[in-house]
């Protein structure tokens, strides 16, 4: 029976953000990681960025780009898994072929979907990993923005709560 996943954290700081920029370059303890299959992994970044793999350059261009400041306290940024059936994937080609039309296709909705959910240009963040034991998944970082006034003033931050009511 098929199924889909979603899983979804806060980023509460800027070492969670390094913590996931150390994973996508597997500068980390990864386990289960085929290094032969990392160069075919997907990743895009946020726009103007060079290395879609840079998570903490690309937080702060998304903060430059939206005029944003942190709120104290606040979370960062969004990460988001979200996933379907293996089989899905394999019912059109190997499941850990980054060209596989279903891995491009479950790549764009996901990326789609946070884009719907926390705001045009949140997305900072964008992978599929296929040198990984399993597949069918792809991590998204969003960093959402909210405004509000105070004392007559716009002022925007950062805000990872936003959307997720």
């Amino acid at each position: 029976m098929p199924f889909s996943i979603a899983r979804c954290k806060k980023i509460r700081n800027i070492a969670g953000l390094v913590s996931a920029e150390k994973h996508a370059r597997r500068q980390d303890n990864s386990k289960h990681i085929d290094a032969d299959r990392t160069h075919l992994n997907k990743a895009e970044g946020y726009p103007g960025v060079d290395d879609p793999l840079s998570i903490v350059e690309a937080f702060k261009a998304r903060k430059r780009d939206a005029g944003a400041s942190e709120r104290k306290g606040a979370a960062l940024a969004v990460h988001m898994l979200l996933g379907v059936s293996p089989e899905w994937i394999k019912a059109a080609g190997d499941a850990h072929d980054p060209a596989n039309p279903r891995n491009v296709e479950l790549f764009d909705s996901a990326k789609n979907f946070m884009e719907e959910k926390f705001g045009k240009g949140s997305v900072i963040h964008v992978r599929l990993d296929v040198d990984e034991a399993g597949s069918g998944v792809i991590d998204v970082i969003a960093v959402p923005v909210s405004s509000y006034k105070q004392r007559g003033k716009t002022k925007t931050h950062t805000l990872a709560n936003a959307g997720l009511e």
